[in-house]
């Protein structure tokens, strides 16, 4: 079983405290070792900053997005040939037509422009059709129980009004073992390509999952609307609707659990629902939520602290590889170099190290509670891992000042493989070849690793 991600070993243990970079916090700065502020500030500084970071830390090394690729066909498991097609169109549609009619609009103050280049999106986005997916019966990759389950759900057809943000039927369809699993995808992904995800996941953790499809308008406009979302809190269609479907399934009587799987741009998407979601229902339900992201991009997580000190949504876990370019543009930009030299260096790991790319590599376990305007004050702890090896782990004090729970927080259990590049999800984060939950700090301390293969964690 996974510890608690409070400890109370750590309060005795040897404190470390993260030191402070030279220069105030206050300022918006390219400095990838500086958390950006979200909290007070203004969106359009974010957004030059972002557009400043987007240039300077991920478009030189825009090719570790795809590498390392162990065969041509390898891209193929995160990218459908169709999809493919589809992004190549929309990158020259956007390059010939949407841009131009953009800087136009720019240019001329004018809101035709704009009107003339959303229309003419818009059938693209038509064709792509609703923003919650399921994986078709004939296609599931699920076995015994989990099939019967989405195969009784195609027979009765059941659904609810998502109109409504409450939840009539008291009862949410998409439900195995009362427990309900979304999953948010990341930029550039066709309707194909989601259900292409959704298909892995569900094989591997043999639960049907509910997709909240973010849809695409070509890896140009993606990465436009990724910025806008991020600086300018800006509720798009799937933020709209995915908020409906998780509160919906929080709501409902036959859950006991809500599981949020997210990648790439859907970490922004998750980080602005569970915004909605703190303000408006429970702290009872919220209960239900877990969240886990892979190549998280957003430049916030939160997740204030209860009555009693405990973070309100129990289980957060982020995933990511050091080297991809979109973990560094968003969820290892919370990560210190103080933290970094305070976890040890696995030399060696026994078995497979050589194909699963662990050669010399620093996994780092923490619970992440840098703020903007204050430095929080952490415990450093060792512990031998199985293997008899040694691994340090961040917790937060047990005392943490108050404003910590006040939204300046990117909260949550980072595990990153610091030598890894890549940022698809299946090539590069859980394919066969290079899995992160094949680590053994994963298996030792996640709380995902545990629902593995149709399993649960005990309570």
């Amino acid at each position: 079983m996974a510890p608690s991600y409070t400890s109370t070993a750590a309060a005795q243990a040897k404190q470390h405290t993260l030191k402070k970079p030279k220069g105030s916090t206050n300022d918006i700065t390219a400095n990838p070792n500086l958390t950006p502020g979200v909290i007070g500030k203004s969106p359009l500084m974010l957004f030059a900053s972002d557009v400043w970071l987007f240039f300077t830390l991920v478009i030189p090394k825009i090719y570790n997005v795809f590498l390392p690729l162990r065969s041509f066909g390898s891209i193929f498991q995160d990218i459908t040939p169709t999809g493919l097609l589809f992004q190549v169109f929309l990158t020259v549609y956007s390059l010939v037509l949407l841009i131009p009619l953009g800087l136009l609009g720019i240019l001329v103050g004018g809101i035709t422009p704009f009107a003339v280049a959303s229309a003419l999106l818009f059938p693209f986005q038509w064709i792509q059709g609703d923003t919650i997916v399921h994986v078709p019966v004939n296609r599931s990759t699920l076995r015994g129980q989990a099939l019967a389950s989405v195969q009784k759900r195609a027979k009765t057809k059941t659904g609810r009004d998502r109109s409504s943000s409450t939840n009539t039927a008291n009862e949410y369809p998409n439900t195995f073992n009362n427990h309900a699993w979304f999953f948010i995808n990341g930029i550039s992904t066709s309707r194909s390509g989601i259900v292409t995800d959704l298909r892995f996941l569900e094989k591997i953790f043999q639960r049907p999952i509910t997709g909240i499809f973010n849809r695409t308008a070509g890896p140009i406009l993606d990465v436009f609307e990724c910025v806008i979302q991020r600086d300018f809190s800006y509720y798009t269609r799937d933020i709209r609707n995915g908020y409906v479907e998780l509160r919906a399934a929080l709501e409902a009587d036959n859950t006991k659990k809500v599981v949020l799987l997210c990648h790439s741009q859907g970490g922004i998407i998750a980080s602005l629902i569970v915004d909605l979601l703190l303000s408006t229902i429970s702290r009872s339900l919220l209960d239900k939520l877990e969240v886990y992201t892979f190549a998280d991009a957003s430049n916030h997580f939160n997740n204030p602290l209860n009555a009693v000190g405990q973070p309100t949504i129990r289980y957060v876990e982020h995933f990511a590889n050091g080297k991809d370019p979109i973990s560094q543009f968003g969820v290892l930009l919370f990560t210190t170099e103080d933290q970094k030299k305070g976890l040890s260096y696995r030399k060696s790991v026994k078995g497979t190290c050589s194909i699963l790319h662990f050669d010399d590599n620093q996994f780092k376990i923490a619970t992440n509670n840098r703020l903007d305007d204050l430095l929080v004050s952490t415990a450093l702890t060792s512990e031998s891992g199985k293997d008899g090896t040694t691994l340090s782990t961040i917790e937060p004090r047990s005392q943490v000042n108050i404003l910590s729970a006040a939204g300046q927080v990117f909260s949550g259990r980072l595990f990153a493989r610091w030598q890894n590049s890549g940022h698809l999800l299946i090539n590069h984060y859980l394919g066969p070849d290079n899995n992160i939950m094949d680590t053994p700090e994963v298996r030792q301390y996640s709380r995902l690793y545990q629902y593995l293969n149709g399993r649960s964690p005990s309570e």
